[in-house]
């Protein structure tokens, strides 16, 4: 029941962001879509603190290591703690709840301005799926953006999702409550790096701040699989930082690569579905991780995908100082 309610909410979730994404880059001007979404997203990180602050202190309260723990007590003492745990992890759901009911009366109580993509100076009615398919497929430069939002996602879970471990591994005196910090300071740094990127974004080309951003973030994750002592969890934690514009900014960008308006939403959709990546990623860089022995070598896998998202931004970059014609008000 507890994986069955999990899916529910992801289900849910998925509905939110693949609406409010498309929606907070259609409802004002093209030109600005790509800042609206940016300063939409700086609030993520204060959310994603927040969640693991819960989980800190209301699974984690007691301190010391849960594996360590468990090791010492017999397999019917060790069942009855683990069943101790679960009710553990059910208790942030309840402020979750909370915060949802918030969203929930805030949107029944808004009136939202009314935003439906339609082809310029026409009211005709919404394409038929198998057109819109058809368009989307064959539109290159937007089929390049969905597999670079598919690459980073996974890249930022992966990097999320072990930063932790490579802690725990490199320490093995530091308790599961006091690395969880470490994913404080991630989203913290998180949080900055959309800040600086956003005044950049105001002066310099997207394609050109993402190039520079996914490059050093590179670079990061280069230190963070070959430098041997605990500093590499600072540099896991300095990636964060320049992962701050990458989403939405590959959102709104790959967007724009729609010139029919009319398969906006179809379109949006798509890239949000490109979050399949968290799943695939993560399990390429554990089996690189079981295969190698070592949990810090396997920083290699995001190290490669940030480097091809690199790739992509400064293609983008190239294609569109060759042709200033063709490029979208919102680039």
């Amino acid at each position: 029941m507890f994986l069955a309610a999990i899916f529910a909410i992801a289900i849910g979730l998925s509905f939110l962001e693949t609406s409010c994404d498309t929606y907070a880059t259609m409802f004002g001007p093209q030109a600005t879509a790509n800042k609206r979404l940016n300063v939409a997203n700086v609030l993520i990180p204060l959310g994603d603190i927040m969640g693991i602050v819960l989980g800190k202190y209301l699974i984690f309260g007691e301190g010391g290591n849960i594996a360590d723990k468990v090791a010492k007590m017999s397999k019917a003492e060790a069942e009855v703690y683990n069943q101790q745990l679960l009710q553990l992890t059910l208790r942030p759901y309840k402020y979750i709840l909370i915060v949802l009911i918030i969203i929930f009366i805030v949107l029944a109580v808004t009136k939202m301005p009314r935003a439906k993509a339609l082809s310029t100076g026409s009211a005709e009615a919404q394409p038929k799926l198998g057109e819109t398919f058809n368009y989307l497929f064959h539109n290159k430069r937007y089929m390049k953006g969905v597999l670079c939002q598919f690459i980073y996602a996974g890249m930022q879970t992966t990097v999320w999702s072990f930063t932790i471990r490579l802690a725990l591994r490199l320490d093995s005196h530091i308790s599961d409550s006091a690395a969880s910090t470490f994913m404080i300071y991630s989203y913290i740094a998180w949080f900055f790096g959309k800040l600086v990127a956003n005044w950049f974004l105001n002066r310099y080309s997207i394609t050109k701040v993402l190039t520079w951003f996914s490059l050093l973030g590179t670079i990061s994750l280069i230190v963070t699989f070959t430098v041997p002592n605990l500093t590499v969890v600072i540099a896991a934690i300095t990636t964060s930082f320049f992962f701050g514009p990458e989403w939405p900014t590959i959102y709104a960008h790959t967007l724009d690569q729609i010139h029919e308006k009319k398969y906006t939403e179809t379109g949006g959709a798509f890239i949000v579905m490109s979050l399949i990546g968290g799943a695939i990623i993560p399990a390429v860089q554990g089996r690189v991780s079981d295969l190698s022995g070592s949990m810090q070598f396997s920083f290699i896998v995001p190290a490669i995908c940030f480097a091809l998202i690199t790739l992509y931004f400064w293609t983008e970059h190239r294609w569109e100082k060759q042709h200033p014609n063709e490029v979208q008000d919102g680039e």
